[in-house]
């Protein structure tokens, strides 16, 4: 008996899946119901509403997986495991949060140290948990014109480097800052823009992933009150650090991956640690310090645009173009 059915669908009817997933009912394929990597999508779809991460296309044939779905509980634990560790390096060095910037000795090991003790430790975690790719990657969101908020936070920190006097700083002061602040940059948005972002996302929709991740990231910074700084200046950081999360959050969201928000964070920090440690007061340039001002109004606008963006797709942000995609 003749089949009815057109030679295009016969075609695509016989085209075999990939290899390693099973084909599911009503024309779909993908792994076992159950398996921590299951998705259902319509056979041959290049638009896809995800259910849980997916590894597919080269990041398959090159055998890596999530191990660990994407969730809150693993990232929060992750959080409070980067605390423990930053609270025991930094109370066995007898850290002074308010001085620290002051020396080479006590950068280097104040930040130095504690953050290559971090970043390894960020590394193993997350190739245990499997998320480097959704860690790294998902598809630029959002008007370009918000990549104006990477100029404004790298002007804010030109103003007070500019207002040191290079004369009286000794180079292997700049070496452990530089290689202290590119720490800083890599641990903070690994874990904050990075791990909990991932987390959150496997878990509740991309607004709560944003104010989750930002708020921790903010709450991260509480710590300094027990080594020295006043409760007063701490709370003034709390709201500084949300805001900066945020535009740290918008950054990664533009330009569609990490990269962008590690150096931004890094100069930034770089920036505003000089010239608090060796700056000169008074100086002039230090009214660019003002511009962070603008910058906040920037990413409060900018995260309103991007999780529009979201909302407008109906889906969780792409996390790579053949990578894990978390569902929002």
């Amino acid at each position: 008996m003749r089949s009815s059915m057109c030679p295009l669908c016969q075609n695509r009817t016989r085209r075999p899946g990939p290899a390693g997933l099973a084909r599911q009912p009503g024309g779909t394929f993908g792994w076992p119901p159950g398996d921590p990597r299951y998705i259902t999508r319509p056979w041959g779809s290049q638009s896809v509403r995800e259910a849980g991460p997916r590894i597919d296309g080269p990041a398959r044939q090159r055998g890596e997986h999530v191990r660990i779905r994407p969730s809150w509980r693993p990232a929060v634990a992750v959080f409070a495991l980067y605390l423990v560790v930053v609270v025991a390096l930094w109370t066995a060095i007898g850290m002074d949060y308010t001085a620290f910037a002051g020396t080479t000795r006590t950068v280097a090991l104040g930040m130095t140290l504690t953050m290559g003790v971090l970043v390894a430790l960020l590394v193993v975690v997350t190739s245990v948990l499997g998320w480097w790719r959704p860690v790294l990657r998902e598809r630029a969101t959002g008007p370009r014109w918000l990549l104006v908020l990477p100029v404004l936070y790298v002007l804010t920190a030109v103003g007070p480097l500019l207002s040191v006097d290079l004369g009286r700083v000794p180079p292997g002061y700049w070496v452990a800052l530089a290689l202290g602040c590119l720490g800083v940059g890599v641990a903070e948005e690994l874990l904050c823009r990075g791990l909990l972002l991932v987390g959150f996302r496997g878990s509740v929709g991309e607004v709560g992933a944003w104010l989750g991740a930002t708020l921790l990231f903010s709450l991260l910074h509480a710590v300094n009150a027990f080594f020295g700084q006043s409760l007063g200046t701490t709370a003034f950081q709390l709201a500084a650090t949300f805001l900066a999360g945020t535009a740290f959050y918008v950054m990664r969201r533009v330009s569609g991956g990490l990269l962008l928000p590690v150096l931004v964070h890094a100069f930034f920090d770089f920036g505003l640690i000089a010239g608090e440690g060796m700056g000169t007061k008074g100086s002039p340039w230090n009214a660019l310090t003002n511009l962070q001002l603008l910058a906040w109004v920037v990413a409060v606008v900018g995260t309103v645009l991007v999780l529009r963006a979201s909302r407008r797709a109906a889906v969780a942000p792409p996390l790579g173009a053949d990578g894990p995609v978390v569902a929002a």
